[in-house]
C-alpha cells in the first residue's frame, strides 16, 4: 500500500489542518505524517502499512482512494465493508467490549440506535428530576430572602431563573448535548455527557476525559472516553508497569488486535510473556506524549482532564452563601 503525499497534503489542506493536527486525529505521531507528505524522486508514493491507511482515511474521513497511488489495491476488511472510516482507539473499545462482554462488533453496531434512543430518553428523564430539583431549591432560596432584595440578590435569582429557562427548553426539545456548566472553565462538557458520569459508578467502565480549550480541537461533537480501562490494563499491564507502555500502544495504535494475542498468552499467569510479546510487535511509541492523542486518559498528565478528577477550589475573595443551592448540577 503506498500514500500519495500529494493527496494527502491536498485533503489536510482543504481541511486548514496543520500536520500535527493531522497527527493527533490519526493516532500518528508528527515525523510519520511529515515523511508521508515529502515528495519521493521516483513518485512511487510512501510504502505504509494498511493500518496506517485506516488511521488517516478514518481522521479525514475519506475514501481510501483519496489518499493512495493511482493503481494501487484495497483489500475490503470487516471493517470497510461497515462503510465506517474507524480509528484504531475506537476500533480498540469495541475489541475490549467483546473481550469483557462477549458481545460481537457487528451486533454492537447494529444495537447502536436503540441503545442510544434509549440513552436519549434516560438523559432528558434525568434532567427533568434535576429541573425539578432546581426549581424547588429556588423556591426554598426566595423564601429565605424575604421581601426586600438586595441589587445582588436580585441579580443572582434572576441568573438561576434563565438557567432554569433555557434547560427547560432545551428539555422540551429534546437538545441533549446542552453545555454544562463546565463548558464555561476549563472543560468542555454537555448535559449529556453529565448523565453519563453521573450514571456511570464505575469509572474502570465508562470515564469521560473532558476536551481541552485548544485551537486544534474538532469541530463539532466529541465525545473522549475510557471503555473497560481495567480490562485493558488486565491485558496489557497498568501505566508504569514495565512493558506496559509498549503493550498498550501496540492495542491503541492498532498495529495489533485483541484476538491477534497467541492462545498460550491469554491466560492470567501470562501476564509478563503477554505484555512482553505486545510490545515485541511495535516500533513505537516515538513520542511520549502519544497517547494523550491517540487514547485519552492513559498519559498521567491527562488525569486532571477527567470528569472524575478531584478539583481543589480556587480561592477567591468573594463571599458566597454555604446554605446557597447549585443549581442544575
Amino acid at each position: 500500500m503506498r500514500i500519495d503525499p500529494t493527496k494527502l497534503r491536498t485533503q489536510r489542506k482543504l481541511r486548514d489542518w496543520t500536520q500535527q493536527d493531522l497527527a493527533q486525529r490519526a493516532g500518528l505521531s508528527l515525523r510519520q505524517i511529515a515523511a508521508l507528505e515529502q515528495d519521493r524522486v521516483d513518485s512511487e508514493g510512501h510504502p505504509v502499512r494498511q493500518s496506517t491507511v485506516v488511521k488517516l482515511t478514518g481522521a479525514l474521513t475519506v475514501d481510501p482512494s483519496a489518499l493512495i497511488q493511482e493503481g494501487e489495491g484495497w483489500t475490503i476488511s470487516r471493517r470497510q465493508a461497515l462503510h465506517i472510516p474507524m480509528p484504531s482507539h475506537v476500533q480498540l473499545r469495541y475489541d475490549l467490549i467483546q473481550e469483557r462482554y462477549r458481545v460481537s462488533m457487528l451486533d454492537l453496531v447494529e444495537a447502536a440506535p436503540m441503545l442510544f434512543m434509549l440513552a436519549a430518553r434516560s438523559s432528558l428523564s434525568w434532567r427533568r428530576d434535576k429541573l425539578e430539583e432546581a426549581r424547588s431549591h429556588l423556591a426554598g432560596l426566595r423564601a429565605s430572602m424575604g421581601y426586600v432584595l438586595t441589587d445582588a440578590q436580585t441579580t443572582m435569582l434572576a441568573s438561576i431563573e434563565e438557567g432554569i429557562a433555557t434547560e427547560a427548553k432545551a428539555i422540551e426539545n429534546g437538545t441533549l448535548f446542552t453545555p454544562s456548566e463546565f463548558s464555561a472553565q476549563l472543560f468542555e462538557s454537555n448535559r449529556f455527557l453529565d448523565w453519563v458520569d453521573a450514571t456511570a459508578s464505575e469509572p474502570d467502565d465508562i470515564e469521560l476525559i473532558a476536551l481541552r480549550k485548544v485551537s486544534s480541537a474538532p469541530e463539532g461533537l466529541h465525545l473522549p472516553h475510557n471503555v473497560c480501562r481495567k480490562t485493558l490494563y488486565d491485558i496489557a499491564g497498568h501505566p508504569g508497569e514495565p512493558g506496559a507502555s509498549r503493550a498498550i500502544y501496540a492495542l491503541a495504535s492498532g498495529e495489533v488486535r485483541l484476538h491477534d494475542i497467541p492462545e498460550d498468552l491469554r491466560g492470567a499467569e501470562k501476564r509478563k510473556e503477554r505484555i512482553a510479546w505486545l510490545g515485541e510487535q511495535v516500533d513505537g511509541p516515538e513520542d511520549e506524549e502519544w497517547c494523550a492523542d491517540t487514547y485519552p486518559g492513559l498519559h498521567p498528565n491527562t488525569a486532571r482532564y477527567s470528569t472524575r478528577y478531584e478539583r481543589a477550589e480556587e480561592p477567591s475573595n468573594e463571599q458566597h452563601d454555604p446554605s446557597a443551592p447549585r443549581v442544575l448540577p
